[in-house]
């Protein structure tokens, strides 16, 4: 969730299993099948899909692993280990394009910044879900994500790279400085 993956034109069936690399043989992703949940557009229920996982989402769990991270013990082949926190915005999130912020509200001058930021994608992020019980539930649905420590944000990365570097902030409380754009009020219910 919340991952840019590699995906390729193919018109083969055939699911394989492997790595993708480079022109020099570095590992760039993960070539697997995952899968997702899909609602509407008449494609609901699971779906599988092979696409390429980013190497640099596994390198960071398997450096603090390897590092022996403090986190609590779990068996791991048949080895009782540390499994390291790994710290994440506890949300789901999708890609809305620029345009189409600016058609709910989102102002010119966030527009552009997020545009000079990555002029590639155009995009800014928005909330679909927050996980029940999260740190995150102040957090609504529809919510776009512009900035975290006031630098602006356009990508899955930008958001991974603020939530790994709480774990090197000393005295972190562990909570994100965020701008929110929320175009009308969130009504949440509270038990």
């Amino acid at each position: 969730m919340n991952t840019e993956v590699i995906e390729l034109d193919t018109d083969s069936d055939i699911e394989l299993s492997g790595v993708l690399t480079d022109e020099q043989g570095r590992v760039q992703a993960l070539w697997a099948s995952i899968s997702s949940q899909l609602f509407g557009c008449g494609k609901e229920g699971d779906h599988q899909f092979v696409v390429g996982i980013p190497i640099h989402l596994i390198s960071q769990v398997l450096e603090k692993i390897i590092s022996g991270a403090p986190g609590p013990f779990r068996l791991i082949n048949g080895i009782r280990r540390p499994m390291p926190f790994v710290r994440l915005l506890e949300v789901e999130i999708y890609p809305t394009l620029l345009t189409e912020a600016s058609n709910y509200g989102l102002s010119d001058r966030w527009v552009q910044a997020l545009a000079e930021k990555d002029p590639e994608r155009r995009q800014v992020l928005q909330i679909i879900g927050c996980f029940a019980g999260s740190k995150a539930e102040t957090l609504c649905e529809g919510d776009m994500i512009l900035a975290i420590d006031k630098k602006p944000i356009t990508c899955f990365l930008d958001i991974e790279n603020a939530c790994q570097k709480l774990d090197h902030s000393v005295g972190s409380d562990g909570m994100l400085n965020m701008t929110i754009f929320r175009q009308r009020l969130c009504w949440k219910s509270h038990p």
